[in-house]
């Protein structure tokens, strides 16, 4: 008997919501009384607000947010699909930035995540969305600065894939709202910088150092520079870059130098101390007390790591970083370009040479290139010492043969 009178007063309802739909055409008066049904889900997971979005029903989006708002206590706007999808990811993937202002104007929680990790602001910066993202910053209110700090699950924040996707408006406008543009992703611990020279990205690189005054020297988890990156891949243009906004040349990675037979056979100016050195040397933060110190010597000598100078004649194929070469993390993809081939030797052009010359004689050991040169040959550097040597014997060269012209 109940159950009957329960389903004749939702016909009545039901009628009267007909009648004045018939009479105001206004669909709200149809969706008031089936409210309690907007929570449904399809076999996908996609709520009737869902599939507004996905078919970018603008009117019926409007219509049902008005709806859901008005059910007390409601999460329905909040519901996610099977891909934990919300409306409001629906919304920035479709490009819909009116559609995202009414979901966060009907208290939409922006701060959910997909099943990547992903936040409303990598989903703009994925696809280089400038308009999405400026809408987003501009009404996010105090859950920006919190999802401007927050990696997705691979690690990247979203100035990274405002690098990523080679947009300098994008970057721009990150840095602006508080984004720090020296910060590192999660797996690699490379600074947007890194990637950038990664990318070989001559024109976001650029803008990087010179107008956003990223940190030319910051380190990731295996101690590379942006510089060594730039070495390893053979990039004079960034390699300038680099070292005229200040990068450390003789910056040292956390991977140890060691020779390998035929470098040192191909080597004959190798220092006989360092060929003979043991395997089993002290690397870089060892205690010097270890108990593996001994057979009959004082104490092994610290092993030298990589520098970016040693990239640049290395015979490896990509930058050292653990082992042999960066793990795929930190290296990405190299665009195919790698260091010269097995028996050749990398070096920079002439023009980065005589500008590297010139700024180690305003910087170099002592203020002087005959200490520089000394503290290179210390350090096993005897190539760079002759490529110097060369740089310098042509500049006089150079000056004689003008001196003479003018006598």
């Amino acid at each position: 008997q109940f159950c009957q009178l329960w389903m004749l007063a939702l016909a009545r309802r039901n009628a009267h919501a007909l009648l004045d739909y018939s009479v105001t055409a206004d669909p709200r008066m149809l969706l008031a009384v089936q409210r309690h049904l907007a929570a449904s889900q399809d076999e996908n997971g996609d709520t009737p607000l869902h599939l507004a979005i996905i078919h970018e029903q603008t009117a019926v989006i409007k219509q049902l947010i008005e709806v859901i708002v008005s059910i007390p206590s409601q999460q329905i706007i909040n519901i996610s699909n099977n891909l934990q999808q919300t409306p409001l990811h629906l919304a920035v993937i479709t490009k819909q930035p009116q559609v995202v202002q009414l979901l966060l104007q009907a208290r939409a929680d922006p701060t959910l995540l997909d099943r990547y990790g992903n936040s409303l602001l990598h989903l703009a910066l994925q696809a280089g969305d400038e308009e999405m993202l400026r809408m987003l910053l501009a009404h996010l209110g105090s859950a920006a600065p919190y999802l401007l700090r927050l990696p997705n699950f691979h690690g990247f924040l979203p100035v990274h894939l405002a690098v990523k996707a080679r947009s300098l408006a994008c970057l721009d406008l990150l840095v602006r709202k508080g984004a720090d543009v020296n910060a590192v992703e999660r797996q690699g611990g490379r600074t947007p910088l890194h990637l950038a020279v990664e990318m070989e990205n001559l024109n976001m690189a650029t803008h990087l150092v010179k107008k956003l005054g990223a940190d030319v020297n910051s380190r990731t988890f295996a101690g590379n520079t942006p510089l060594h990156l730039a070495a390893g891949l053979g990039s004079p243009t960034l390699t300038k870059l680099l070292l005229k906004a200040g990068a450390d040349m003789l910056c040292e990675n956390d991977e140890p130098i060691s020779p390998s037979s035929s470098e040192a056979s191909s080597d004959t100016d190798a220092d006989p101390e360092e060929q003979g050195e043991p395997a089993l040397a002290v690397e870089r933060g060892t205690n010097p007390e270890s108990p593996m110190q001994g057979h009959g010597q004082a104490g092994h000598r610290q092993r030298r790591c990589h520098t970016p100078l040693d990239l640049t004649r290395s015979q490896k194929r990509a930058v050292p970083g653990q082992g042999t070469s960066l793990p795929a993390a930190e290296t990405g993809r190299v665009s195919g370009r790698h260091l010269s081939c097995a028996g050749k030797v990398l070096s920079l052009d002439s023009e980065a040479l005589q500008g590297l010359g010139q700024r180690l004689k305003q910087d170099g050991a002592g203020g002087s290139v005959g200490g520089l040169l000394e503290a290179l040959d210390s350090m096993g550097l005897r190539k760079a010492v002759r490529m110097l040597h060369k740089t310098e014997a042509l500049e006089k060269l150079q000056s004689t043969g003008t001196g003479k012209s003018r006598s």
